[in-house]
């Protein structure tokens, strides 16, 4: 999956960093492209900081850090993304 990470970010603008993108239309546009992987979740961790993450249909999936003026830095990527069942008061579902 290193691999990928390197292709997906050779395809992007370089930035501050080697894994950001100045615009997240572009990461957005080469995860589905390349990897199938649409956007499922997103968060706001900071006023000026929102987390996404985008999955695909065969369990591979990115996490995108996304600034306030739209800078895309890569967090995390991976394989066989799973959904949890939500614990109940009385512990995990079985």
């Amino acid at each position: 999956m290193l691999a990928a990470f390197a292709v997906l970010f050779y395809a992007l603008p370089a930035s501050a960093s080697d894994n950001c993108s100045p615009d997240i239309k572009v990461t957005s546009k080469v995860l589905l492209e390349k990897y199938g992987e649409q956007p499922i979740a997103a968060g706001i961790l900071t006023e000026t900081l929102m987390l996404q993450i985008f999955a695909s249909e065969t369990g591979s999936f990115t996490v995108v850090a996304v600034s306030a003026n739209g800078t895309a830095c890569l967090v995390a990527s991976g394989e066989n993304l799973t959904f949890l069942k939500p614990s109940t008061p009385e512990g995990p579902e079985s």
